[in-house]
């Protein structure tokens, strides 16, 4: 341990003695780490970190389309029409919940403010394996045509708009002009969408109350969870045969585009969200660890071009019995003697 603290102790003194030598290595070998950290920490945060929710990877984002034909604009969505059908039919999956992120006018004590939000099926808060941290989620009479207006809000709303307010539930808010009472308080890490999401209120299917609303179809993402021992490629399949075995109204043509049979498709939660950006971010991370390597490299240039300056002094210590131990160890001066 002496003979390590002594090398220690050199080290510091060469290092001294070189500062021109140690500044350009610490400098490259901080830069190539510097930003390898922080690319990998964006890379983990949106692509390797799970989601906030038990079991995150049996998450569904189902949706359909008519292969060979343009999908829709936006997140790709299942039909009402499907999703009424497989939710009764199913052996897969637990459940659906359609979900749709809006924007909502709200007005607490007579100012209004324009709140991000998400209708969401019923459904959706047992899929996900919430619970609320006050009160009570939707039921599905919540969701049924003409429901009484209720809403959930989240615990920074709650603190934020409502003062952190005791009595909230069964508060009344005015939203979109409607007066809402306060069903639940979501707990605080609950987040669903997207983490901007502050209010939740029923889902509303319009063709519920008016068949001939857009010709009977309406078109939301969804969201469903895998029964145990179920897989993605069995709820595709069974998905798939349940849309092609109803009937299909003329405006799904007009909906999802001309193409071939209907067919169903059942995406990982977290490899929907992350899709879009998995190969800029991969990319990325891989040309950050190219400049890790350079780094790296040039780092070792330099400790290459000091041993080459020092190449007749290690051939001498080789010479009179230096081991490939001693001659990897810092030299140290031999002690004076008296």
């Amino acid at each position: 341990m002496d003979a390590v603290f002594k090398d220690v102790k050199y080290a510091w003194v060469s290092i001294r003695r070189s500062r021109s030598f140690a500044v350009a290595a610490l400098l490259t070998l901080s830069l190539g780490i510097g930003a390898t950290t922080a690319v990998f920490s964006v890379v983990y945060g949106v692509l390797l970190r799970p989601l906030p929710y038990p079991d995150p990877d049996r998450l569904l984002r189902l949706y359909e389309e008519h292969p060979g034909a343009p999908r829709p604009p936006g997140e790709p969505p299942l039909s009402n029409t499907t999703m009424y059908a497989w939710r009764a039919r199913t052996q897969t999956l637990e459940g659906l919940a359609a979900y749709y992120a809006r924007e909502y006018t709200v007005t607490i004590g007579g100012e209004s403010t324009r709140i991000h939000g998400a209708e969401v099926s019923a459904s959706a808060f047992s899929l996900l394996r919430a619970m609320p941290a006050a009160g009570r989620f939707f039921t599905a009479a919540d969701e049924t045509p003409k429901p009484r207006r209720v809403v959930v809000v989240s615990e920074r709303f709650w603190r934020e708009r409502l003062a952190g307010d005791a009595d909230a539930i069964g508060r009344s808010v005015t939203i979109e002009g409607e007066p809402h009472e306060i069903v639940a308080v979501a707990d605080a890490a609950f987040h669903f969408p997207d983490r901007d999401t502050l209010i939740w209120t029923p889902y509303e299917d319009p063709t519920l109350t008016d068949p001939s609303v857009q010709g009977g179809m309406w078109l939301a993402p969804t969201l469903a969870r895998l029964k145990p021992g179920a897989t993605a490629a069995q709820a595709e399949s069974e998905g798939t045969a349940i849309a092609r075995s109803i009937g299909r109204p003329a405006v799904a043509n007009l909906l999802f585009g001309t193409g071939g049979p209907v067919r169903v498709h059942a995406e990982t939660l977290a490899g929907q969200m992350t899709g879009g950006v998995r190969p800029v971010l991969l990319l990325l991370a891989g040309a950050v660890m190219l400049v890790l390597f350079v780094a790296c490299a040039n780092v070792a240039n330099l400790f290459l071009s000091r041993g080459v300056a020092r190449q007749r002094e290690l051939a001498v210590r080789a010479a009179i019995g230096a081991g490939i131990g001693r001659l990897v160890r810092p030299r140290r001066a031999a002690p004076r003697t008296a």
